[in-house]
């Protein structure tokens, strides 16, 4: 793939400060990324509230807010104009809210789907409840890359995963976004439909709260941060350093004990995150041929 000049997507953790907030906002939108996936957890409320009222006006750029039910009916984000809410997709993660009110206004964002986090704790408790709420509610659900240090899901947990999927009778065209490779192949899904190797410092980055800039929520090796008064156009002067391409050629390697195996072009060794040394291959790969 030719080497863009900044990511395509930036998943990012907001942080709790609104001056810090608006300052990373800024830097990350002049980089003009594609898609913006903003966490953001109940101490960083005033943070998103520093931000809310510039969503509204994006065009180009999609912003996807992931946070908990509970989190977003806080006094300060529903103090914000609500027009923000329209223009963003939302995931809500666990646990979920109840109110009427907040699943109605929710209802008006331009995308809903119930998430969590692609842990053993996640799914074992709120996976098949998040399947419930998105059947009910004609949405989709989201299983997302876990914050690290992660580790790979059990086959107990993808076990029983599968079994929720096929109680739950969901309709052909049920929408269900899957970060593990190993998960969607057990849900009898396409885990290559969407999927064509690490993207981390090739198409993606994240952000932490300090502004750190890192390949990848999973893998977090640290590129540089974004809020160093030194550099001119903070998030593509780093995307082009050295640094960041020597990141993307280690990631990018398929790790050795899985050169032999048939699907190592498309697979490349799984997310490396979720690896023993954060280079190998996926620690929840079960071996060679796993794949049908």
């Amino acid at each position: 793939m030719h080497d863009l000049k900044s990511p395509l997507r930036i998943t990012w953790d907001v942080p709790a400060d609104p001056l810090r907030a608006d300052a990373l906002f800024k830097i990350i939108m002049e980089a003009r990324p594609l898609f913006i996936e903003a966490f953001v957890s109940h101490k960083s409320v005033w943070g998103f509230w520093g931000i809310a009222g510039e969503l509204e006006k994006l065009r180009q750029t999609r912003v996807t807010v992931i946070a908990e039910g509970e989190t977003l009916c806080d006094k300060a984000i529903l103090s914000c104009d609500g027009c923000w809410m329209k223009n963003v997709s939302l995931i809500l993660m666990p646990p979920y809210e109840e109110h009427g009110f907040f699943l109605c206004a929710a209802s008006h964002a331009r995308e809903l789907l119930w998430g969590l986090w692609s842990t053993n704790v996640d799914m074992e408790k709120y996976f098949a409840e998040a399947l419930g709420r998105a059947k009910g509610f004609k949405r989709g659900v989201a299983v997302l890359n876990p914050p690290a240090p992660a580790e790979p899901l059990s086959r107990k947990t993808i076990e029983n995963a599968a079994k929720a999927w096929k109680e739950m009778e969901l309709p052909e065209n049920f929408e269900a976004r899957i970060h593990d490779l190993f998960l969607s192949e057990a849900l009898g899904l396409n885990p290559f439909e969407h999927y064509h190797g690490c993207a981390a410092c090739q198409t993606l980055a994240h952000v932490d709260e300090k502004g750190n800039l890192i390949a990848c929520r999973t893998a977090p090796h640290v590129i540089g941060n974004l809020l160093d008064d030194s550099l001119q156009s903070p998030l593509k002067s780093l995307w082009r350093s050295q640094k960041r391409r020597d990141i993307r050629e280690m990631l990018s390697q398929t790790p050795k004990e899985c050169r032999e195996c048939v699907l190592a072009d498309k697979c490349g060794g799984g997310c490396h995150g979720l690896s023993a040394d954060g280079l190998g291959r996926d620690g929840g790969c079960p071996g060679p041929g796993f794949f049908k």
